[in-house]
Parts: structure tokens; C-alpha cells; sequence
């Protein structure tokens, strides 16, 4: 959410080689921060590689989305682009995926960054791309489900899949859920910490 001098100096303090290591992010880079306007030469950064967040969704469809709402949001940085800048911006955003794939030692990690529409890492992709014959509008609700949704972190009842084990997979990571320190349940771990704590949740995979 625009705070990546913060994120910077994190990393450098833990020892982070920009040479070798690789960041992985739950997304949402901009708003709320001061540094919003970083966010395109992070994405370009060959150690940095996000997911796609609902507020960088407002990035790709700034032609239709409810502005006013945005810019209360902190997106009103967004605004004072030119009309050129703003569409470089959504280009580049629209490369960002939904889900990353990470292999580490002990197993495959999954990344994301609200939720996910089942209980089974294998169905992701297939449930993304409609090849399991949903229509469009299934589809769409699926994304926005992976952008959107708490229903898993607050154990609503009310959502698309919930339960703290996703199978096919070692760890799954999400952030939208603002959190003092990383919540862990099952093979699910929520770690958007800064907000609430001041400091990121960095885990060496």
C-alpha cells in the first residue's frame, strides 16, 4: 500500500540479496501509502514479483471503477497521472497474476491475495480459465472472489469454499486481511501486518 522505502530498509535489514533472492508479494502496492506512484518501477524490479490485489484492480479498470470511492480510499494519487501514464499503468498491472506458484524445500507454497474458490490448489487454474464449463459471469465471481473475499478469514459461512486446509499444496499465503501478526490456520497463513504493526511479515520460504 505505498510504503516501499519502509519495505526497502526491511529488507535490507534482514539480510535480503537483490542479486540472488526473490520477494514474492500478496499485492495491493499502492494506495493509503505515500508512495504509490513507486509502484511501476517495483513491479519492473527483477527481485519482485506480486500477485494481482483488488486496489490494483482499480489501476486496470480506472475507466469503470467507482473513483469517487477510490480516491477516499487513498487511490486519489491515481488522479494526477496523465491519461498516457495511467494507461501504461494498467498495461503493465494487467501481467500481474492472481496466484504464484513457489517450489521451496518443503513443498509448494502458494501465493495470493484475498482468497481462494476451493479446497484444492490442483482446481485453481482450471476454475479461473472456465474449463470446468462455468460461464462467464461464474468466472468473473471466481476472480473477485480471489481479490475480494474474507469469508475464509472470517469464517463467515457465506462463502464460495472456507476451512482452514487446502490440499495439493504445503502453504498458501494471503494479505487483505490487515493483521497485527501473521494468523496461521491449518495450511493458511494471513501476513498483511503492516497497517497494524508497522512492519511487514517477511518469511524466507
Amino acid at each position: 500500500h505505498g510504503h516501499f522505502s519502509a519495505l526497502y530498509d526491511q529488507l535490507v535489514e534482514v539480510g535480503f540479496n537483490f542479486n540472488k533472492d526473490i520477494l514474492y508479494s500478496t499485492g495491493d502496492l499502492t494506495d493509503r501509502g505515500p508512495e504509490s506512484h513507486l509502484a511501476l518501477s517495483w513491479i519492473n524490479k527483477h527481485w519482485f514479483r506480486p500477485v494481482l490485489g483488488n486496489h490494483c484492480e482499480h489501476i486496470i479498470k480506472y475507466q469503470t471503477v467507482n473513483s469517487n470511492k477510490w480516491y477516499s480510499r487513498g487511490g486519489d494519487w491515481h488522479k494526477r497521472l496523465s491519461e498516457l501514464d495511467k494507461r501504461n499503468w494498467q498495461a503493465a498491472f494487467l501481467g500481474l497474476p492472481l496466484a504464484i506458484e513457489v517450489e521451496t524445500k518443503n513443498g509448494l507454497v502458494g501465493i495470493m491475495h484475498a482468497d481462494i474458490p476451493t479446497n484444492n490448489w490442483e482446481e485453481l487454474g482450471y476454475l479461473l480459465s472456465g474449463e470446468d464449463g462455468a460461464n462467464k459471469q461464474t468466472v468473473k465471481d471466481r476472480i473477485n472472489y480471489c481479490l475480494y473475499s474474507r469469508h475464509r478469514y472470517k469464517k463467515t459461512g457465506m462463502g464460495m469454499c472456507e476451512g482452514d486446509t487446502i490440499s495439493n499444496v504445503q502453504m498458501v499465503y494471503f494479505g487483505h486481511n490487515s493483521v497485527e501478526q501473521p494468523v496461521v490456520r491449518g495450511n493458511i497463513t494471513w501476513i498483511d501486518t503492516f497497517s497494524e504493526s508497522g512492519k511487514f511479515t517477511i518469511i524466507e520460504l
